[in-house]
């Protein structure tokens, strides 16, 4: 007796093939959705991180804005903030700041931050300067440039408002006409626009930032968001 060999026909085999690429296209457009909705909260996470980060330090060094040594070898700190408005060059006018504190009776430091543009972009970011002075004698007290670094990428705005104990606008603060208006700052307020470093949205979104005095629009598929700090600067209360 012969058995009778079982098989599959050409057309069982076409079938079975058009059904396996359907699952594996289906299991890879799934994928794909979710990877793209994966690197989108990688994106916002890491825009909210760093700007916190970035915020918190930039919180602790002007707390210390305007400190004296009493001992201080140095002449008597008289000029100790300064802020610029509306830097040409730069995005829609970022506003760049300079403070100045004693670390000791030998020591000073002052610290620098603006906005910049990557290099061959128009991208750009904030960066801190930092300045460090320091004392053998009165009359011998050389500075060195210590820091130049990237504070925190692809930083779209960088506002600061200073106000006095009414609440009102001090303005101007520098080390020229607005000298006299340090003493009358009471609290400073940053205001801090990060943008994503990719694009996370399938199609252009509209953006209104709004940074105290400072207003503008964007249309793109990147991520953004505005932090914002008010601090008491204690030592030049007390001064």
């Amino acid at each position: 007796m012969f058995r009778k060999k079982l098989g599959m026909t050409l057309v069982e085999v076409l079938v079975a093939l058009i059904i396996g690429t359907i699952s594996i296209a289906a299991m890879f457009y799934s994928y794909n959705i979710f990877n793209k909705s994966y690197q989108g909260i990688v994106e916002k996470a890491s825009v909210s991180k760093s700007g916190r980060n970035a915020l918190s330090q930039l919180a602790r060094e002007l707390r210390n804005v305007g400190y004296k040594d009493i001992n201080q070898l140095q002449a008597s700190l008289e000029e100790y903030l300064w802020k610029e408005n509306n830097v040409s060059g730069f995005q829609i006018g970022s506003d760049s700041l300079r403070i100045f504190y004693d670390l000791s009776p030998k020591e000073r430091i002052r610290i620098d931050y603006k906005l910049k543009k990557y290099q061959n972009s128009q991208d750009t970011f904030l960066s801190r300067s930092f300045y460090h002075w320091t004392c053998t004698s009165a009359n011998n007290c050389p500075v060195r440039k210590e820091v130049d670094e990237v504070f925190i990428n692809n930083v779209e705005d960088f506002q600061i408002v200073f106000k006095d104990d009414a609440g009102k606008e001090v303005k101007p603060v520098n080390f020229g006409s607005g000298k006299a208006n340090q003493q009358r700052v009471k609290s400073i307020e940053v205001y801090l626009t990060v943008r994503s470093a990719n694009e996370i949205f399938k199609k252009n979104k509209n953006w209104k930032i709004n940074n105290a005095d400072q207003t503008y629009s964007k249309n793109d598929r990147y991520t953004r968001e505005t932090f914002f700090v008010s601090v008491y600067p204690r030592n030049i209360v007390m001064n």
